[in-house]
């Protein structure tokens, strides 16, 4: 996996795994989904510029799904919509090796 995508990567995993264990979490648990998932992201130096407001958004959504006064089914809604946000980000960082 290339340097630059590794941690939005790993966001997508760790946010994907929430998602589907979401229900066994213990509220615990289901924080730290939000909390990796935004030091994740936090950490990605560069995304093309059509693709900032997608990484943006799924930023917020993971800020606003961590608030404690939500509803369950607010937090589960936040994590879903930041993974579609990541999802939307398709790009492949251009590579060191020349083409002969």
């Amino acid at each position: 996996m290339d340097k630059q995508r590794e941690p939005l990567e790993q966001a997508k995993v760790v946010i994907g795994s929430g998602l589907a264990s979401w229900e066994s979490f213990s509220k615990d648990e289901r924080y730290s989904t939000f909390d990796t998932g935004l030091r994740n992201l936090d950490k990605v130096d560069w995304v093309p510029p059509e693709y900032q407001s997608h990484l943006e958004e799924a930023k917020q959504q993971l800020r606003n799904g961590s608030v404690e006064t939500l509803a369950e089914y607010e937090r589960k809604s936040a994590l879903r919509i930041a993974l579609g946000e990541l999802k939307k980000i398709e790009w492949e960082p251009p590579s060191d090796e020349k083409s002969v």
